[in-house]
């Protein structure tokens, strides 16, 4: 930890001196990441998207309309580096299109601080907190036939060799989209060898996989159905966002095994059922076993988690209000969180840029 905290600094040190916003150009993909929380001027729009990309969406909506845009941060922005990226790119599409409010949702409180220097519209909300709890059913404790599942993707950054000291007791629920990582794929197959592949209907050994084979795709709302077949969770990445899986286990009622991080995922965790151990296996199998054997009640966690939570959800709830009470819109306050609200506030993989278009077509009839 303390080598990746000096190339931390150092990398810090070097945007200071060199930082160059030129060489960040934005993406053109088929898919995005977004949700009209309300559908006319003002436009208001939830997006998981890349700082630089926010001109995608402002040019579609048009300069002349007003509209507030809600910016999740889906990896850290904890370091000088990530904050003079935002400052760059926020003040550009400020520039831009000056009726067109951004909101920087952070996952944890050391991001809201560091952003608030380049927008007061920042907010310690951490997006797990906007997990629907109904999508996430408790099951019995006993019996489970794994002692830990690991929901990620099947990646280096993963990290799921950590698990190797629990060889033959792993479930893995993830797929792998990327060609150059097989490479990885072919090193787990040798240090999990006897890993459950949880996305195969006949959920076969890691080892039985063959690198390449198109793994089957299973329903969001198929996940918790996984995951309750395992005792506890693990997350084990260095640094990432705040990790969806993160509070999927605990709204499950899985006690969490994670490895130091940085990101936020760590941000609904409780020494109760969580522990935050080294990323050295030994030391990941003693604390799922030291977990598993405490037989703590997914009630419990569960319950816990959503009070955690509850902040996080008043805090948008009341930014949203004010919101209308700017704009001076009716609405009805009893229910109108229910009435918009999704499963992350994101509907993910949406054609773009037909299905923003066509929204925006079908709200301007």
């Amino acid at each position: 930890m303390v080598i990746e905290r000096l190339k931390r600094r150092l990398a810090d040190s070097r945007a200071f001196f060199f930082y160059n916003p030129s060489a960040l150009t934005f993406h053109e993909r088929p898919f995005r990441n977004f949700y009209f929380i309300r559908d006319q001027e003002p436009y208001i729009l939830v997006i998981m998207e890349s700082f630089e990309d926010l001109p995608v969406f402002s040019e579609l909506i048009g300069k002349e309309k007003e509209a507030v845009i809600f910016k999740f941060l889906p990896w850290s922005h904890e370091s000088l580096e990530a904050v003079k990226h935002v400052r760059y790119f926020y003040n550009k599409h400020k520039a831009l299109y000056p009726k067109h409010q951004v909101h920087i949702l952070c996952n944890t409180e050391k991001e809201q601080r560091m952003l608030s220097a380049i927008t007061p519209h920042t907010h310690f909300i951490n997006q797990n907190a906007l997990l629907d709890e109904r999508l996430f059913p408790l099951a019995p404790l006993d019996p489970r036939p794994y002692d830990v599942v690991c929901n990620s993707r099947l990646i280096w950054m993963k990290r799921q060799h950590l698990l190797s000291d629990l060889n033959g007791r792993i479930a893995l629920f993830g797929n792998n989209s990327i060609p150059t990582e097989w490479d990885y794929f072919d090193v787990l197959r040798r240090t999990i060898p006897l890993a459950r592949m949880l996305h195969f209907p006949d959920t076969p050994y890691l080892k039985d996989v063959v690198p390449f084979t198109e793994i089957p795709f299973s329903p969001y709302e198929a996940l918790a159905a996984r995951l309750n077949q395992a005792y506890t969770g693990a997350l084990l990445s260095r640094a990432e966002g705040a990790n969806y899986a993160s509070s999927e286990y605990l709204l499950c009622g899985l006690p969490v095994v994670s490895t130091s991080s940085i990101g936020g995922r760590d941000v609904f965790f409780d020494n109760r059922y969580c522990r935050i151990v080294p990323s050295n296996p030994r030391k990941i199998k003693n604390a799922v076993e030291e977990l598993i054997a405490q037989k703590i009640e997914p009630a419990f966690i569960r319950e816990e988690t959503l009070k955690k939570m509850e902040p996080h959800r008043q805090r948008f709830r009341h930014i949203l209000f004010n919101l209308h009470l700017k704009y001076r819109l009716e609405i009805d306050e009893k229910n109108y969180w229910n009435s918009v609200f999704i499963n992350k506030m994101l509907e993910f993989g949406s054609k773009f840029p037909e299905t923003f278009e066509a929204a925006l077509q079908r709200i301007a009839i």
